[in-house]
């Protein structure tokens, strides 16, 4: 039958709107579906959500324009999708996944959603995605039903794309994801692994590493690899607990590969234990504590002070800031007697400046001086092409080990460490 009835049974439209279109002929409309199975009403009453037989299409009819966009073809995204109310996202699953119950989605899937780099996730069978424009007021209900989601039984894995949007769905991360699993005791659980990106050279409102605010926070795991052999570890892991994630990821290193695992990353699965922290590089001079993509510039500063200096760092990326085992950081200080901590993070309000006064209060009498932390300035993220200015560069951290740790003999510091600068910048609030 050519000539479709919308019917209200189908989806809920209004009587109006049913009668203003009595019949709506599919095969008119340009799909590249062979057939056009299960239409459903949108919310709006002027769009229909339909299949393709073989449920790997779907995509939207505008019923007045008679025109058609693909939402996706991925395997088995058209087996019953779910429209939300306001018809902002569409839940749909995929019917060959081992784990039934677990779901994947986030905002602009086919366009550039960060879920594109999770799709093969094997394990994971289900997507959602978001409808135009309307993908950018829903971070809040993203992370809303996968709260409602995970405490219903299922295993939520959700991106907000920047880490900047945690912002816009403060409430369901700080106090829904991260409460109700300690709130009832443990009876409910919270298997929700929330992606979110440190931005690069999107500026202001897309570059922020907001790790701190979310460590802040009781009831909520914190990770952030830095490497592709990290990444998998910990995401293993995540996606096998009952407890929230926060999983921030960095854009500046979605192109770099393996570097410091022997034999790259594995095919096999495997696990990291969350709170374990990753030591890249060994010495005997002076630690250097990272997070996130600072560990690269961390290296080639160590490499600066090996070669120039005689100085050998022992290199240790902190993967994990809750929980966070200093097993091996504390060795490490103990052993070196000198440390440094670097992210991209503002330095003001720093996850590292807490982690400094751990190493300070537990390996005092070890210390030949003060640990110093190395961060971002206290602006605003600027437009990218300053960078430079803002973000720290490896020179920043041999200025720091120069002027507050050790000299190093004939070196020219590019940046103010000094305790006039740090007195001055703080009384301007930068």
């Amino acid at each position: 039958m050519k000539k479709l009835l919308l019917c209200l049974a189908v989806a809920g439209a209004s009587v109006a709107n049913a009668q203003q279109f009595e019949v709506v002929d599919l095969q008119q409309v340009k799909t590249g579906m062979t057939k056009v199975y299960h239409p459903r009403f949108m919310p709006d009453g002027k769009t229909l959500l339909v299949t393709s037989e073989d449920y790997n299409g779907l995509g939207l009819v505008d019923i007045e324009k008679q025109s058609y966009t693909k939402l996706t073809d991925m395997q088995g995204a058209g087996y019953y999708p779910v429209i939300s109310a306001d018809g902002k996202t569409i839940l749909t699953r995929s019917m060959n996944q081992e784990n039934f119950t677990q779901t994947l989605y986030a905002m602009d899937v086919e366009t550039k959603g960060l879920t594109i780099i999770a799709k093969d996730i094997d394990h994971v069978n289900q997507i959602a995605l978001n409808n135009g424009e309307a993908a950018y007021a829903t971070k809040g209900a993203i992370v809303g039903t996968a709260v409602g989601y995970a405490l219903s039984g299922g295993r939520a894995l959700v991106e907000l794309m920047y880490a900047d949007f945690i912002g816009c769905a403060g409430d369901e991360i700080f106090n829904q994801m991260s409460k109700w699993q300690a709130m009832s005791a443990g009876i409910l659980k919270m298997p929700l692994v929330l992606r979110v990106s440190v931005g690069s050279k999107y500026g202001a409102q897309h570059s922020q590493d907001w790790t701190a605010l979310c460590a802040h926070i009781p009831g909520l795991k914190v990770v952030f690899p830095a490497t592709p052999w990290e990444a998998k570890g910990l995401m293993e892991t995540a996606l096998k607990g009952t407890d929230p994630v926060v999983f921030f990821e960095s854009q500046r290193i979605y192109d770099v590969g393996e570097q410091f695992h022997e034999g790259g990353v594995p095919a096999e699965r495997y696990e990291i234990e969350i709170g374990d922290t990753n030591k890249v590089r060994d010495g005997k001079d002076i630690t250097i504590l990272t997070i996130g993509a600072a560990l690269y510039r961390a290296m080639d500063a160590a490499k600066t002070l090996s070669e120039k200096y005689g100085m050998e760092a022992d290199v240790i990326n902190i993967h994990s800031l809750s929980p966070l085992d200093y097993t091996k950081i504390l060795e490490s200080v103990r052993k070196t007697g000198k440390v440094v901590l670097v992210s991209d993070a503002c330095a003001r309000g720093s996850f590292l400046n807490d982690v400094a006064k751990t190493i300070t209060d537990l390996c005092f009498d070890d210390l030949d001086a003060p640990p110093v932390v190395v961060g971002a300035k206290n602006w605003i993220t600027p437009p990218f092409e300053f960078d430079a200015y803002f973000f720290p560069q490896d020179t920043w951290i041999l200025d720091a080990i120069h002027q507050q740790i050790q000299p190093l003999a004939g070196y020219e510091p590019g940046q103010d460490f000094s305790e006039a600068e740090k007195v001055r910048a703080a009384k301007l609030g930068v």
